[in-house]
């Protein structure tokens, strides 16, 4: 019996969305609020119009998820990229083609794919805004991952200081080149 005859014995199907974060390991990020948070939305949203959520981690190779899309075990896919794993972004280029598709949180170089995110140029700067109204003037920027989300936060980071005359000071500067 194929999937399509068992589907048809079995009656309709819930449309399933997988959330793949090739980057992670889940149990590393559970402590996050952020991301329990972020998860916890697409379930809500997920259930609420009628699908169920499958949440992949770094461990499910990209090679699975093309068989699985293959044999219509997800409907669409959400991704969570990185600029740090072109293999992951390679996989990406070739579901795209095959499957409804957004890539959340990171507008990875290279991907011409749907887009869902804030402005990170903004975010530095508001961030930036946010310290110097609480009195702040020493501010530094400290990141641990040098992806291209980093460099525009940044930029708002620096646009905001150069706005307001405060130092930009290079040993205040963590995890990029500040020049």
């Amino acid at each position: 019996m194929t999937g399509f005859d068992l589907r048809q014995k079995l009656g309709p199907r819930t449309p399933v969305i997988a959330c793949w974060f090739p980057e992670c390991a889940f149990e590393i990020h559970l402590r996050s609020e952020i991301f329990l948070r972020f998860n916890l939305g697409l379930y809500r949203h997920a259930k609420k119009k009628g699908f169920d959520l499958r949440l992949l981690d770094g461990r499910v190779p990209g090679a699975r998820l093309l068989r699985d899309v293959g044999a219509g075990a997800c409907d669409g896919i959400i991704a969570i990229l990185s600029d740090r794993r072109p293999a992951a972004s390679e996989k990406w280029k070739t579901l795209d083609k095959r499957i409804p598709f957004v890539c959340a949180m990171t507008r990875t170089k290279g991907m011409e794919s749907h887009f869902v995110g804030l402005d990170d140029e903004a975010a530095g700067s508001l961030l930036v805004e946010h310290l110097i109204e609480e009195g702040h003037r020493s501010i530094g920027f400290v990141s641990g991952y040098p992806e291209s989300y980093v460099s525009l936060r940044f930029e708002g980071y620096r646009k905001m200081l150069q706005k307001h005359r405060l130092p930009l000071k290079r040993e205040w500067v963590f995890g990029l080149d500040a020049a």
